[in-house]
């Protein structure tokens, strides 16, 4: 896919034209690549790469709580994750670092991307079941957390799951000029004040700009649907923000701006994805 430009006047009028190192605007994402079921052994799973970062996901379940294969693994720091719940499935997740073991902060990764697969999955269908997310860093070149989020939205699609929307995740940093960087590099997280990494339940617009409904669940009669069934409500707007360091009010709010702007264009990438990929089923099996 070619670069994917978010241009965004900012709070002050201005458009942000300066280029950064790699050539982009402040208001550009890197190039998007995604591709579906790179793991055979999976029940679903994606591999998700924005510019040089890369994560592949592994979504192995539902399955029930005394059931072993696949990449269901008992055992580990993660395992208390997946008790067994009555009403719901139990989500493990899993973040397995490039090199070496995993640290805090893989753990502190595991608990965001838990928290926010738990507000998008409609797990109460699925009761005493397991479900478990593996993430794989390939490489990293920043905004490593919201490309794997993308990744784990992707792949938890690939296993036909149910979810109440489809949601999109992006990055910001705030560079030491106050300037608001859209999916930053490495670099330019290393030598940010602040940074935010958000996730929208995008509802994209549609030709004549109107904005068009979340996308439907993989459950017969569509998110609100299915979201009524399971005692869920069904998300819409921001599910998840994830900062550090230190920001300004107003800068806070342009950077929620951009990031849901962005995470519309994420969410157009996802939708033509998927349509490509349905259409090459029906052509297979045809």
């Amino acid at each position: 896919m070619p670069n994917a430009p978010v241009d965004q006047a900012g709070s002050d009028g201005r458009t942000a034209t300066a280029l950064r190192p790699d050539g982009r605007t402040a208001t550009q994402l890197r190039p998007m690549l995604a591709s579906r079921g790179p793991l055979c052994r999976a029940d679903g799973s994606a591999r998700w790469s924005l510019g040089d970062t890369c994560v592949v996901a592994g979504v192995y379940g539902p399955r029930g709580m005394g059931v072993a294969g696949g990449g269901l693994a008992g055992g580990g720091a993660a395992a208390g994750q997946g008790k067994e719940d009555p009403l719901r499935a139990s989500l493990q997740v899993i973040w397995a670092p490039r090199n070496g073991l995993a640290g805090s902060q893989e753990r502190y990764c595991e608990a965001v991307v838990r928290q926010t697969v738990d507000a998008v999955l409609l797990s109460s269908l699925l009761p005493r079941t397991r479900i478990q997310l593996q993430l794989q860093v390939v490489h990293d070149d920043g905004s490593l957390l919201p490309c794997a989020l993308n990744a784990a939205f992707a792949a938890l699609l690939d296993a036909g799951l149910p979810l109440s929307c489809l949601p999109a995740a992006v990055q910001l940093a705030l560079d030491s000029q106050g300037q608001l960087l859209l999916d930053p590099t490495k670099e330019e997280q290393q030598t940010s004040s602040a940074t935010l990494c958000t996730v929208f339940a995008s509802r994209p617009l549609a030709p004549d700009g109107a904005v068009l409904a979340t996308v439907p669940s993989a459950v017969p009669g569509g998110a609100a649907a299915a979201a009524s069934s399971s005692g869920q409500e069904a998300v819409d707007g921001m599910i998840t923000c994830e900062a550090t360091g230190r920001i300004k009010a107003l800068q806070y709010v342009e950077a929620l701006e951009r990031a849901e702007l962005a995470c519309r264009v994420i969410d157009a990438f996802s939708r033509t994805g998927l349509e490509q990929y349905q259409k090459r089923r029906e052509v297979l099996s045809a």
